[in-house]
C-alpha cells in the first residue's frame, strides 16, 4: 500500500512540474537559435536585394540601348527633312546628279566590335548581283560606306570612315565659296578635314558626297593651332555605327 502511494504522488509531482520544465528548456533552445534565425534572415533579404539591383541594372541597360537606336533614328530621319527641296534641285542642276536608284536592302549580319575594325557584313553577295565598289547607303540620303569583297552569299562593306579611308566632299555655307575637299576617315564613325583657318563653318552643317546631294557626316567641330594657316575640320556620321541594322546597296555602275 505504500508503494502505490509513493508511485501516484510520482504521478502527480511530474504532471504538476513537466509543462514548466518543457517551457523552459524550449525557451533556451529559442534564445540559443534567435541570432542564427535572424543571420538567415538578413542573408536572405540581401540576396533578394542583390538579385532586384542587378536585374534593374540590366534593365536599365536594355532600355538605354534601345534610347540610343532611337536617337540614331531620329537623327537620320531630321536630316532627311532638314534636306530641303530646292537645295536639293540645286545640288543636281549643278553636279548632273540623278535620283539614287531603289537599290538592293541588306541585313547587317556582323558589325564594329565582331566584324573588322569600320566593316560591316551584310546578306547580300554576288546572289543578288553586288560587286565590288557599290555604294552603301542608310536610308535614302545617308552614304556611309562601299562594298570592299563580294561573297556568294554576302558582302563586306568598309566604313567611310574607316581610319585613313579618303572621300572627295563638299563644302556648303562657309564664309567663302563652297570648296570640295578631301575627308579622311578616323574610325567609330568620325572624319577630319583640313581647311583654311579663316572658313568658318557652322556646326550641324551637313557634308556631302561630291557628285551626289548625299550626306557623308556632320560638322561637329574643329580644331587646331592659332598659328596654323590651316585648322581641322571635325565630321562625324548622322548614326552610330555599331547600331546599324540595314543598308541600302546601289550599283556603282552607270544605268544602261
Amino acid at each position: 500500500m505504500y508503494k502505490v502511494g509513493t508511485l501516484v504522488i510520482l504521478v502527480v509531482l511530474v504532471v504538476v512540474f513537466a509543462a514548466p520544465v518543457r517551457a523552459a528548456v524550449a525557451g533556451g533552445v529559442m534564445w540559443a537559435v534567435e541570432p542564427l534565425l535572424a543571420m538567415s534572415r538578413a542573408t536572405h533579404n540581401g540576396i533578394s536585394s542583390f538579385i532586384q539591383t542587378f536585374s534593374s541594372t540590366r534593365t536599365l541597360i536594355a532600355e538605354n540601348t534601345a534610347i540610343k537606336r532611337e536617337l540614331d533614328d531620329l537623327k537620320m530621319r531630321l536630316l532627311d527633312r532638314n534636306l530641303l527641296a530646292e537645295e536639293n534641285a540645286q545640288l543636281r542642276e549643278l553636279m548632273g546628279q540623278t535620283p539614287v536608284p531603289s537599290g538592293v536592302l541588306g541585313t547587317v549580319l556582323s558589325g564594329p566590335g565582331f566584324a573588322p575594325y569600320d566593316t560591316l557584313v551584310v546578306d547580300a553577295g554576288k546572289n543578288v548581283g553586288i560587286q565590288e565598289g557599290d555604294r552603301v547607303f542608310i536610308g535614302e540620303n545617308v552614304i556611309i560606306g562601299r562594298v570592299s569583297a563580294v561573297y556568294a552569299y554576302s558582302s563586306q562593306v568598309v566604313l567611310l570612315s574607316s581610319p585613313g579611308e579618303k572621300s572627295d566632299v563638299v563644302l556648303f555655307g562657309g564664309t567663302s565659296s563652297d570648296s570640295v575637299v578631301t575627308a579622311i576617315g578616323r574610325g567609330g564613325g568620325s572624319f577630319e578635314i583640313l581647311i583654311p583657318r579663316d572658313i568658318v563653318i557652322a556646326t550641324g552643317t551637313p557634308v556631302f558626297a561630291l557628285g551626289t546631294s548625299r550626306i557623308i557626316a556632320t560638322v561637329e567641330g574643329s580644331e587646331g593651332n592659332a598659328n596654323d594657316p590651316f585648322k581641322k575640320l571635325l565630321l562625324r556620321t548622322p548614326i552610330n555605327p555599331q547600331s546599324i541594322r540595314f543598308v541600302r546597296i546601289v550599283s556603282s555602275r552607270p544605268p544602261l
